[in-house]
């Protein structure tokens, strides 16, 4: 600040003017705004700035590979480098590992076994980061020939449980052989493909398809990235079985009589079976067809015939029935009722039409006459007489069965049992 005296002795100060303020304050911002530029380019967008990456290093050019010589890749690559890269901070800063890439193509190689193959390293952003260095310059790859080969399945059924009487068969897995594709000498080391089915409670027979991972001699899973597996399911066919006793039981099978007009006894009553639960279906006993009017002798043999699937484990292979008719028995007799029906008694001016098809009659006797019944020996008496008949109708009326005579005695002691009745419809007459 400017001063001088006065004549009176006294001190005057000169005040600066606002234009050199103002030029002083400008200079200040101007040195303050290059200082700050110049820090920014030096500490944060330098193009010298570095920074150090571990990047995983892999395989490319594989199917090429493949394809062209038919080998593959049975280095595993589970090992990374460290990358440098260099450029200006605010770039470097973006990145991250997966942005760099470092691999070693293989698609060239000619011959198999140790190749030395450079470590290529591209980064994502090439025009604003620069490579400058890589801890690893190449690796050995060791190449193989490529091929396909068929490997057997083998499964285990474990964690189930079964209801009594029940157990389960030998399994059937389709396919029997997985298909893998590599590196033959890996391969070569692969004993079988293996895999778990759980199935839980078993009811009956089920199929299941579960996965199954390669094994070699050693039990040891084998996991090389350069084994391809193309189908990782197999299906599993488990039978299960049902064992049980079922009883024998003998059927008449002419519609003579039926068992209840005989004593029977069976060599054996039980037999143990056992076949598949889903062939059981129905199945509650066995069967002894027997056509009574044909027998010769008291004592019947009868090949044991079983239903397709079901297997007899008991140790039989054929029945003995002894049967023996009692002396009273009673037989069922078929009969059409246009052959054998009578009506008498009917009003002479209205048609009378029996609607019942047949009658089922049953006689009781012995057994030499009722093996001679017949619908011819008998006759169903249909009597209106008490009967009080209108047109367009149809009544639900008695039939009384009457044996006819004349049969040289065959039917001496035989009799009908039960009461009959038909359905006629009545129309009046056409004069």
């Amino acid at each position: 600040m400017n001063s001088y005296s006065a004549s009176n002795g006294i001190t005057l100060e000169k005040k600066p003017s606002k234009k050199r303020i103002y030029t002083f304050f400008v200079m200040l911002v101007a040195f303050a705004s290059a200082l700050l530029l110049w820090f920014y380019v030096l500490g944060y967008d330098s193009p010298y700035y570095k920074k150090e990456f571990d990047v995983p290093v892999v395989v490319e050019g594989v199917s090429s590979l493949r394809e062209s010589m038919g080998y593959t890749v049975i280095s595993d690559f589970g090992f990374s480098i460290k990358v440098t890269v260099s450029g200006t901070q605010n770039e470097v800063n973006k990145l991250r590992s997966s942005d760099i890439k470092a691999f070693v193509d293989v698609s060239g190689v000619t011959v198999p076994g140790n190749n030395t193959l450079p470590v290529n390293v591209t980064v994502s952003n090439e025009n604003e980061i620069t490579v400058e260095a890589k801890s690893v310059d190449s690796a050995v790859i060791f190449i193989d020939k490529n091929i396909v080969a068929e490997i057997p399945v083998k499964i285990d059924i474990t964690d189930y449980t079964l209801e009594s009487g029940y157990s389960v068969g030998d399994f059937i897995t389709s396919p029997v052989t997985v298909t893998v594709e590599g590196p033959e000498s890996e391969l070569s080391k692969i004993a079988y493909a293996y895999g778990v089915v759980q199935p839980g409670a078993l009811t009956h027979s089920t199929k299941f398809n579960t996965s199954v991972a390669l094994y070699d001699n050693g039990n040891n899973r084998v996991t090389n990235s350069f084994i391809s597996l193309k189908d990782t399911s197999v299906t599993v066919n488990l039978p299960v079985y049902k064992t049980v006793n079922l009883p024998v039981k003998v059927y008449f099978v002419s519609g003579y009589f039926s068992t209840e007009s005989a004593a029977i006894t069976l060599s054996d009553n039980y037999i143990t079976v056992k076949g598949l639960v889903e062939d059981f279906e129905g199945l509650t006993e066995i069967k002894i067809n027997v056509a009574e009017n044909t027998l010769t002798s008291d004592t019947v043999v009868k090949q044991l015939v079983l239903p397709t699937g079901i297997e007899c484990v008991s140790g039989q292979k054929s029945i003995i029935a002894t049967i023996t008719f009692n002396e009273i028995v009673m037989r069922a007799v078929a009969a059409s009722c246009s052959a054998v029906c009578d009506i008498i008694n009917a009003p002479t001016d209205k048609d009378i039409t029996v609607v019942t098809a047949n009658l089922n009659v049953k006689f009781m006797g012995p057994v030499e006459g009722l093996l001679n019944l017949s619908q011819s020996s008998f006759r169903a008496v249909i009597d209106l007489s008490n009967i009080i008949l209108e047109s367009g109708k149809t009544y639900y009326v008695p039939a009384d069965i009457r044996l006819n005579k004349g049969d040289d005695g065959l039917l001496n002691g035989i009799y009908p049992s039960g009461e009959y009745a038909v359905t006629i419809s009545v129309n009046d007459r056409e004069e």
